[in-house]
């Protein structure tokens, strides 16, 4: 049943994503908002989040409540949402959210306008976790897991070896078909092995002078596959 609910919910945001005009609510508060201990990272080097500042994001509940002019990032640490609500800053519980949006000011592959979209319920691989939608066609979906890690790292300070905790970032890649869905490295390899048409794609690359190891030229070939029928 709470599969069901979550196709109908992720269908009805698609309809949201693609209309005009104004459904935005401006909370004082979101269900399942849980504060966020803002010294909890203080003797940690780097930031566990995606974006360098909180942005104004739409944010879709799972009963599909759409909330509007939000200031939102995502913590790879904790896999979680947060919002900045007044002078607070809130992690959402994500069972009460299924995704979230920010537009970008650039245009996509098909031409429309940029956003990037944090999605849950991509695949079951990521459980109730968000992902970052790269790429989404007809047929295909490339999303990024966003991971920050706190490890220790060794240094040489005053001729003396100490370590200090800092975050590592990494973007892991993976490329859904249909039910199928694969690790993928944003190369021509990794993504030859997995769609084929090697050589029609190596042309296709050379021609439009793509770097697919860039997410926007990558997600051109994306689009390419699906127009050209290689990918049913």
């Amino acid at each position: 049943m709470n599969q069901v609910m979550t196709h109908i919910g992720l269908a009805f945001l698609f309809f949201l994503s693609s209309m005009p005009g104004n459904l935005a609510q401006s909370p004082a508060e979101m269900p399942g908002a849980k504060p966020v201990n803002p010294y909890a990272f203080d003797d940690i080097g780097g930031s566990p989040y995606l974006l360098d500042t909180f942005s104004l994001a739409t944010i879709y509940g799972s009963n599909l409540t759409v909330y509007e002019n939000i200031l939102m990032n995502y913590n790879g640490k904790t896999q979680l949402l947060e919002v900045k609500l007044g002078n607070q800053t809130y992690e959402l519980d994500p069972m009460k959210y299924l995704r979230a949006e920010i537009v970008t000011g650039r245009v996509d592959a098909n031409g429309r306008p940029e956003k990037m979209i944090l999605q849950r319920g991509v695949h079951k691989r990521f459980e109730n976790g968000f992902v970052r939608v790269v790429y989404r066609g007809r047929r295909m979906i490339l999303a990024d897991q966003f991971k920050a890690k706190a490890e220790d790292t060794p240094t040489i300070q005053m001729e003396k070896r100490k370590e200090f905790t800092r975050f590592w970032r990494n973007h892991e890649y993976y490329l859904k078909h249909h039910t199928e869905i694969h690790p993928v490295v944003l190369d021509e390899k990794s993504i030859g092995k997995i769609l084929g048409h090697r050589d029609e794609m190596a042309a296709f690359i050379r021609e439009k002078g793509l770097d697919i190891t860039r997410e926007s030229d990558l997600s051109i070939l994306l689009k390419w596959y699906e127009d050209k029928g290689f990918v049913r």
